[in-house]
């Protein structure tokens, strides 16, 4: 069930909250491939690694692995948020995947930040955002076994 917002902006006239949620697959491309990962690689485990490398005096692998870790971590959190927009009533196996999943996105991107640097990971970023969003399409009007999935976690 996705949530809706009933409550009129006052200063807007007919223009809802709820339309500023429905926002085009261009922004969300943008924002989770750039924004995010600008705030969560470059800024966020580039100062952990920083700050390690300040406290141990040298930079090795163990350090790049905690810069990581820490760093999916706190954009998995950072994403629980989102649940209450999803879904009204929050259940126990959707923060469960969010965390899991984000945490995983999180290992993988900090990787190809490391290795790449920033560019090519974003590419990655929005490619793969962009992809699930379609597949997420593609799935609820086709009326598969996966819209069955997503209805009963709460997700579509």
């Amino acid at each position: 069930m996705i949530y809706r917002i009933k409550n009129r902006l006052p200063c807007c006239g007919n223009l809802t909250l709820g339309s500023f949620l429905n926002i085009g697959i261009l922004s969300r491309v943008f924002y989770g491939g750039f924004v995010e990962e600008i705030i969560f690689r470059w800024g966020i485990m580039s100062l952990i690694l920083w700050l390690l490398q300040l406290i141990l005096g040298q930079l090795n692998i163990i350090s790049v692995i905690i810069a990581i870790g820490i760093s999916s971590l706190l954009f998995a959190l950072a994403h629980l948020p989102s649940i209450k927009v999803v879904s009204e009533e929050s259940k126990t196996s959707m923060y469960v995947y969010t965390i899991f999943w984000n945490v995983w996105v999180g290992i993988f991107t900090g990787w190809a930040f490391f290795e790449a640097g920033i560019f090519p990971q974003l590419l990655y970023i929005c490619y793969f955002t962009y992809y699930g969003i379609q597949f997420r399409k593609c799935v609820l009007t086709n009326n598969t076994a996966g819209t069955k999935i997503l209805t009963r976690v709460g997700c579509a």
